[in-house]
């Protein structure tokens, strides 16, 4: 069996998409709905590291002003917040990395799940034609 069917909520739509009981698109639109909260999440974690970086870039300028003047702690609190701005960006691309791995993974697992169920529903049919054939009832379509 492919990866894509390790799910068990995809495992029962695809017996039940057998059944006749679940339309194959639908189920199909079902799993893909679920990644599209994921694709907003990754969207904010871009918004977020794209607007963490415009703080360093402005924190860069402040920290060049400071270099070149005096005082010792206000150098100190400038170091501890890009130092803070720093560990965010780095978590937060951390995440966006994840999610975006995660995302298409399961992206690849829905496709290769969708062709699956129109192969499955495919043969179901041709089967059921030559039943029809063999017992004289002729090909109804």
């Amino acid at each position: 069996m492919t990866k894509g069917l390790e799910s068990g909520e995809l495992r029962k739509d695809l017996l039940a998409v057998h059944q006749g009981t679940l339309d194959k698109q639908m189920a199909f639109d079902r799993h893909l709905a679920v990644f599209s909260t994921f694709e907003k999440l990754i969207e904010d974690h871009e918004t977020q590291s794209t607007e963490i970086l415009s703080t360093i870039d402005t924190n860069m300028i402040k920290f060049k002003k400071m270099k070149s003047g005096k005082g010792s702690k206000d150098k100190l609190e400038f170091f501890a917040s890009i130092d803070e701005g720093l560990k965010s960006y780095y978590e937060n691309m951390g995440l966006l990395t994840n999610g975006s791995k995660f995302y298409k993974q399961m992206q690849t697992y829905l496709t290769s799940l969708h062709l699956y169920i129109n192969d499955f529903v495919t043969s179901r049919q041709v089967e059921k034609d030559d039943m029809m054939a063999q017992l004289g009832g002729g090909s109804y379509y």
